[in-house]
């Protein structure tokens, strides 16, 4: 029997959906007191959830005032608010756990599962055949199962007009309340000593070179293997950070750390230079000692990239961050402008 496309995505999803459940059993249980957030994106977006986590046991924590106002003004009639949360779960990645562990304060606990079982779980708690009413998606699940955004959706004009995201819109959380910065925390601290003894790192004498990114485009090796000689000439030793199969730039030591520890290198005196990614997004707001970011404009993706976060011309410096606008690729051109700028 030959079965159509349509039917063998049913069975596909269904069988998504059973394990969906099964996951939900294992880690979730339905106390109504007890939310769990599935963070299940980019790093940056990730990082940008994360710091709504304070403002949801602000607002919502069994110490909050229960009673809240549509209109502090003119309309005094009190709306019961529908949540109490004794405890809030975040439900990630491993990739992601390390975005979480700056944000730990804000949270009462981490399950890390694997992007397979993550997709399925949040596929099941977006579903109306969800049992747990109380896991929360972080996102829209059309891309989960489709593949792809669905751009035209709702949620995305809203952002785009109001700057209000899904979190905030779905759990009505008021505006005035802040988003909470990052922190590094003792026990990030003491895996950073490790990390350094391990590596022979001297943070005020190390650079560690992102070159590698998802979305965005990339530089030459052979940029980067001229830049690492310059650098060691100048007494610095170079470090890549890469995973699984990206090489490590010739001439420099290969660095593979989660995100938390880069952010805590990074404020020890760390260099960090690496093109546009969720990495470098998340160490701009890091209060890093020194971060460069290499807008490489090829796509008009990296266009869009560039003009959302300021790279609207050729050198750009905000306080320790510098934003290089790369749009000739000459090798000589390119070193020159990384050298010139290197701080």
């Amino acid at each position: 029997m030959k079965y159509n496309s349509n039917l063998i995505d049913f069975e596909n999803n269904l069988e998504r959906l059973r394990n969906g459940f099964e996951v939900a059993q294992r880690f979730c249980d339905t106390d109504p007191t007890t939310i769990y957030i599935i963070i299940n994106r980019h790093i940056g977006d990730a990082a940008r959830v994360l710091q709504m986590l304070q403002a949801i046991k602000d607002y919502y924590g069994s110490d909050a005032d229960r009673y809240h106002f549509s209109d502090g003004h003119s309309v005094m009639n009190p709306v019961l608010k529908v949540k109490i949360i004794k405890k809030l779960i975040v439900i990630t990645t491993k990739s992601i756990s390390g975005v979480a562990n700056l944000y730990s304060y804000a949270f009462d606990s981490m399950i890390v599962l694997d992007k397979q079982d993550l997709d399925d779980l949040e596929l099941y708690s977006c579903s109306p055949c969800a049992v747990h009413k109380n896991i929360i998606c972080d996102e829209n699940a059309y891309r989960i199962v489709y593949g792809r955004w669905k751009t035209d959706e709702g949620n995305w004009i809203r952002s785009a007009v109001t700057g209000v995201g899904d979190l905030r819109w779905y759990l009505c959380l008021p505006s005035k309340l802040k988003t909470t910065d990052m922190v590094v925390n003792q026990i990030t601290i003491n895996k950073t000593n490790d990390v350094k003894r391990i590596n022979n790192i001297e943070a005020n004498k190390s650079v560690i070179i992102c070159p590698y990114a998802k979305s965005s485009s990339m530089l030459s090796s052979n940029i980067w293997e001229r830049y690492t000689k310059e650098l060691n000439k100048l007494g610095y030793k170079v470090y890549t950070n890469s995973f699984g199969d990206e090489p490590s730039i010739k001439g420099t030591s290969r660095l593979s750390v989660d995100i938390d520890i880069m952010v805590c290198l990074a404020r020890q005196g760390c260099r960090i230079i690496g093109v546009q990614s969720g990495l470098l997004d998340v160490l701009v707001r890091s209060k890093a000692t020194s971060v460069t970011v290499l807008n490489v404009i090829i796509s008009d993706k990296d266009v869009q990239f560039a003009k959302s976060r300021g790279a609207l011309k050729e050198i750009n410096n905000i306080n320790n961050i510098t934003y290089l606008r790369i749009e000739h690729f000459e090798e000589d051109y390119v070193l020159k402008l990384l050298m010139d700028n290197f701080h």
